[in-house]
Formats: structure tokens, sequence, C-alpha cells
């Protein structure tokens, strides 16, 4: 049922996500709520946050709705938002183009005695028979301890992934908040094999920039235990859990602003890197590093992660 109703949903073009939280089976449904009808079966709305996008500039796709109702909907309901989603075009770039950019970005990061995460776009055409219902029914299958997402709205297009990463998860009543510092990766290994210090160095200036923000804005944040958190089948990750509390007078959304994105997603110093990237890549990020997850009403709580994967 869950690559059929995505299937249909996509070919339609229309305004949907639907999501799973790290080590749930159960899909959750949304749905733009202008002009549909059906009962919302809880008080979530699914939220995007682009590239760089301030949080107040994040795309909400606000009603979710029981697995049926989205099955209807995505089988009766006309293309009404946009024409068919399609694969954003990726810019045609050359190798000598990348690698000229690259140089460019290494200069930067010697000058600076800092580091910048440079990513690159790849375009391939899928195999016969493979849709974004096909991809998506994997992911949620092969990565079962990550939040699998997929979504298209009119600003975005379409995305899907299966993001290990937790960005941000608040509880508004209590005000404590979870962070994870993710950074540092390697081949999968067996057993406690330890880290070589330049992962050990990658992950510090992720948890340091986590600390530094919530001190800056007043709270004290505990950093967890060291973890290697597993990614699929060929890589792990250095992985401390941070947990503050927000003082009263700073909101969430302020939290968000400052996070994200953090050096793990850009380098370090952070405004410095995010200039390189800027300037130097050579395609839009859109959506990857942005945020991606599930915000409660009335209460406001946030369960947010990185678009990654």
């Amino acid at each position: 049922m869950l690559k059929q109703v995505v299937d249909n949903a996509v070919s339609k073009g229309l305004t949907f996500a639907i999501c799973l939280l790290p080590g749930e089976q159960r899909a959750r449904y949304f749905i733009s709520g202008n002009g549909h009808h059906g009962e919302s079966s809880a008080t979530d709305s699914f939220v995007i946050s682009p590239w760089l996008a301030q949080w107040h500039n994040r795309i909400t796709i606000e009603r979710e709705v029981t697995p049926d109702t989205f099955a209807e909907f995505a089988a009766a309901t006309p293309g009404i938002c946009t024409p068919p989603a399609t694969t954003t075009q990726v810019p045609q770039i050359t190798r000598d183009e990348y690698l000229a950019a690259v140089s460019r970005v290494i200069e930067s990061c010697r000058q600076r005695q800092g580091k910048t995460v440079f990513s690159r776009a790849i375009s391939s055409n899928t195999a016969d028979g493979t849709t974004a219902g096909t991809i998506f029914d994997d992911l949620c299958r092969e990565f079962p301890q990550t939040f699998r997402f997929i979504f298209h709205t009119p600003e975005t297009g379409l995305w899907l992934g299966a993001t290990p990463e937790l960005l941000l998860d608040y509880d508004a009543t209590s005000r404590r908040c979870r962070v994870m510092s993710l950074a540092g990766t390697r081949p999968r290994t067996e057993g406690d094999t330890p880290w070589d210090d330049k992962n050990l160095r990658e992950n510090r200036f992720v948890t340091d920039f986590i600390t530094d923000t919530f001190r800056a804005l007043g709270a004290d944040a505990t950093t967890g235990p060291q973890q290697t958190l597993r990614y699929g089948r060929n890589i792990e990750h250095i992985c401390h859990m941070i947990e503050a509390t927000l003082p009263h007078g700073v909101t969430a959304a302020e939290l968000i602003d400052r996070l994200n994105p953090t050096p793990a997603l850009c380098g370090t110093p952070r405004e410095a890197a995010i200039a390189d990237i800027t300037a130097n890549e050579l395609h839009d990020r859109g959506c990857y590093g942005g945020a991606v997850g599930l915000v409660s009403h009335p209460n406001g709580c946030l369960r947010l992660f990185v678009t990654l994967r």
C-alpha cells in the first residue's frame, strides 16, 4: 500500500508528506488542509525548513490524516497543486569545473585555518520500474532506526531520505532540549574499535558548537558519553547526545535558527564556511542540510531532523 499511495500522490503533484519516526514501523501521513475533507487523526504537522532558511520561513503541511484517508485522497484527487512532481534539474558540472571549485575552497580553508563541507550533486536515471514509491519503501525497510521521510510541495519539489541525525527534540512543557552531535565517519567496524584523531576532532567541533550555542542563550548543556551510531550496513558515526533546559524568554525558534546548520553540514568557523559554499558550490542545496520533522499542536513540542541521506 505504501508504494502505491506514494506513487499516486507523486504522479499528481500533490502537496503531501509521509514519515516514520526512528524505530517505528507505522507511517504517518500529512496533506495540505486547504479544500480537503476528512478528520485529522492527530494534532501534529509536518514541517520543512530548507537550507539556510530561518524558522519563520518554514513550510508546513498542516493536516495529519489516517492511512485510509490519505489513500483515498491520493487515488481520487486530481493534480490541484502543481504539475506532476519531477526530479529537480541538476546543473551539468564538468570534472574540471568541480575540481576548480574544490581548489578554491581548499585555498580558502588554508588561509583561514578552517574547514568547509563541500557538497556535490550527482544525477542519474533510475532503473526501469523504479519509482519514488519503490525507493521510499526500500528506505523504510533498510534504515529502521532513522527518520524516514518523503514530501512534495510546490516550493520544494520532491524529496525523500532516511536521516540518522536529530537536530532538536524539544518538550515545550519542561522546555527540555535534546540535540545530537553527529560527526566523524568511517566504514562499519566490529567490536569496540577506537576512533582516530581526525574523526574525534571533527565531532568535537560540532559538540563544542552546540554547547556554545546553548551557553550563549543562558542554558547549561550536558554532553552524554561518546557512542558509535551505525548507519545501514556500511558506515558508522561518532555520536554525542546533548541536553539542556531552555531558559524562559528564549524561544525554540531562536534556538533552531542558531543551531541550524551545525558545522557538520557546512564547516567551521560556520559563517566563513557558509560563505565558501555560497560562492563555490555549483548547485542549489534546496532542502539538503536543512531540517524536517514534526510540530505538535497546541503545545509546540518539536522533533526535527537534519535533511540528509
